[in-house]
């Protein structure tokens, strides 16, 4: 019974918007008819497929730097005070700085090539990975630290056995 209410509901927006569409600036706004065919054309021509392929690459990039620095950043700042520190005020600058703002300087420094939208999509994942690592990390039980240096684990078993396992979770 709820998914014929979504459906109608749906099916009610795309008919008002069909009929609204035509009448308003396509710059602005289009309607389903013409966004259909226009997907439709650049299918056949190929540029949707060549240039979705370009924008996959950057976010591909633009996310494994972001995921590789983010975690090490993050593991690196839970596990050592004086790292946490000396980083945690640039960390919480630059989180609280809307990235929108941040745009129109990698366009200035870097241009409209690869490297600036690259950076773009990095900036955008950096900090949420980055936090949520240093938390996953932070919170790790203390009882299985207790228990880990106990048993005289060094530092890398400690991060492959315990915290890494610890924070996935």
């Amino acid at each position: 019974m709820p998914n014929a209410y979504r459906l109608g509901s749906l099916a009610i927006v795309l008919a008002v918007w069909e009929a609204v569409g035509p009448y308003i600036d396509p710059i602005f706004f289009s309607y389903p008819s013409a966004i259909a065919q226009a997907f439709y054309e650049l299918t056949a021509s190929g540029e949707l497929q060549k240039y979705s392929l370009q924008s996959l690459q950057i976010l591909f990039y633009g996310m494994l730097f972001a995921i590789v620095a983010g975690i090490l950043l993050g593991i690196v700042m839970a596990r050592f005070a004086k790292v946490d520190w000396t980083l945690d005020l640039y960390v919480n600058a630059l989180y609280a700085t809307p990235m929108v703002a941040l745009v129109p300087l990698l366009v200035l420094w870097l241009g409209i090539r690869v490297e600036a939208k690259v950076t773009v999509v990095f900036l955008f994942a950096f900090f949420p990975i980055l936090i949520n690592t240093y938390q996953g990390v932070k919170n790790v039980d203390a009882g299985l630290l207790e228990v880990a240096k106990s048993f005289n684990t060094s530092e890398r078993r400690m991060w492959l056995d315990v915290l890494l396992p610890s924070a996935a979770i």
